[in-house]
């Protein structure tokens, strides 16, 4: 693995490039495409320290997830893609998003975001399957 690949490197356009990815798969694209290039990205950044913050990189990891690079770049250069995680960025409050990752468990009634450890959320959501007792309260 390759470390520092992205020391001093410029904010990439992996968010709107996902976003993108995600009308194709919405407009008839294959299942699942969505998950493949948000998995393919994360793999190539924190699993093979490939630089996805250059559109080069970006471009290979998300061909070899199979989209159309094409219709990506179009929807990149007349701003539909940004304008789609603008509208993301403004319905996340209401949603009670608060950062990335986030998890909004039990109606919304409560929000686990960011760095979570797995027996976190484990336990949160076990506690969230049990069958209360009536008029009991969740211990979450």
């Amino acid at each position: 693995m390759t470390t520092g690949a992205a020391v001093g490197a410029r904010p990439p356009p992996c968010p709107p490039a996902l976003k993108a990815v995600q009308a194709q798969e919405i407009k008839g694209g294959p299942a699942g495409l969505g998950d493949q290039a948000l998995v393919g990205v994360r793999q190539a950044f924190f699993g093979q320290g490939r630089n996805v913050f250059e559109a080069s990189v970006l471009d290979a990891v998300l061909s070899e997830a199979g989209t159309d690079l094409a219709d990506i770049h179009a929807r990149l250069a007349h701003g539909k893609a940004h304008a789609a995680l603008m509208s993301d960025y403004q319905e996340a409050p209401a949603l009670g998003v608060k950062g990335s990752p986030s998890l909004v468990l039990n109606a919304g009634r409560q929000t686990l975001y960011g760095n979570v450890g797995f027996r976190v959320i484990e336990a949160n959501i076990a506690e969230l399957l049990r069958e209360p007792q009536a008029g009991a309260t969740s211990g979450c």
